[in-house]
């Protein structure tokens, strides 16, 4: 930021390496795509034939450029998995994107609910990019299921498979009631952004999606390692997601999401970076 106020067009390494190395993968990933604008007037000698002919051109000022849309699976699940009946299962694809990618999860081809519903919550912002992780947590698989990892962000779609492999197969009736009565289990952060970019004095919305059996408490950390708590900006939604309202340079660094039950806790951190606003 300027002595006066305003938005350098330099991102400047303000936080600690270690901080800042998946804000700048992220970058990397958009390679290609500017987030700041670059207002120049250049003046040109343009003296083709006769070196006393000096022409001053100058150049019209470029127009800001939006980012590019593009999505890529970052880390999809692998193509085939081992179960141990009784043992659980987790799938993890991380996506990049822009607008910000949204994930499902198929399972045999048809929608899993829990899922779908839950990440249709989240809105689609135009100008900005994120990483989305979204972990699918089975207490049960049979040998042959196939799971899909479908993401989009409103604009393209990519999908990667996992099928399924035991060597010891649980009988059908076992495997219902796994899946009906699932073992009391820790609480898994399911969906969480580990780093997004997007535009200043707009609102964004943080996921934190959980899963386990029973009952869990969500807490959230600001940038400042506050607990989130009676701010009128900032608000804990039902489903667990930090609502920012109008986004501030302030707000840059990384956010905490923690969730607790009587088995145990997990924590996903989202690194947020503030971007200079576009001129309308």
């Amino acid at each position: 930021m300027t002595s006066t106020g305003q938005f350098s067009d330099t991102i400047y390494i303000c936080y600690p390496v270690a901080k800042m190395f998946k804000l700048v993968s992220l970058l990397i990933a958009a390679a290609l795509v500017s987030l700041q604008s670059a207002y120049i007037v250049s003046a040109q000698i343009d003296n083709p034939k006769n070196d006393l002919d000096n022409n001053i051109q100058i150049n019209p000022v470029p127009q800001r450029r939006r980012l590019r849309n593009f999505i890529k699976m970052s880390q999809a699940p692998p193509q085939r998995v081992r179960y141990e009946p009784g043992a659980g299962l987790q799938l993890v694809c991380e996506v990049t994107g822009s607008p910000a990618p949204q994930v499902q999860w198929l399972k045999n081809g048809e929608p899993m609910l829990d899922y779908e519903e839950e990440t249709n919550e989240i809105p689609t912002v135009a100008n900005n990019i994120a990483r989305l992780v979204s972990k699918l947590v089975l207490s049960a698989a049979r040998a042959g299921d196939v799971f899909t990892c479908d993401a989009n962000n409103g604009l393209k779609e990519i999908t990667a498979s996992t099928t399924v492999y035991t060597e010891s197969e649980l009988s059908p009736q076992l495997l219902s009631l796994e899946n009906l009565f699932p073992a009391p289990s820790k609480p898994v952060i399911s969906l969480h952004y580990e780093d997004i970019i997007q535009e200043s004095g707009t609102s964004l919305l943080l996921p934190c999606r959980v899963s386990g059996a029973g009952e869990h408490q969500i807490v959230w950390q600001d940038n400042n390692n506050q607990v989130v708590y009676g701010s009128p900006r900032l608000q804990v939604l039902p489903s667990g997601d930090l609502l920012i309202v109008e986004l501030q340079w302030g707000d840059m660094g990384q956010w905490s999401c923690t969730a607790r039950s009587s088995q145990g806790k997990d924590t996903a951190g989202t690194f947020v970076y503030p971007s200079k606003p576009r001129k309308q």
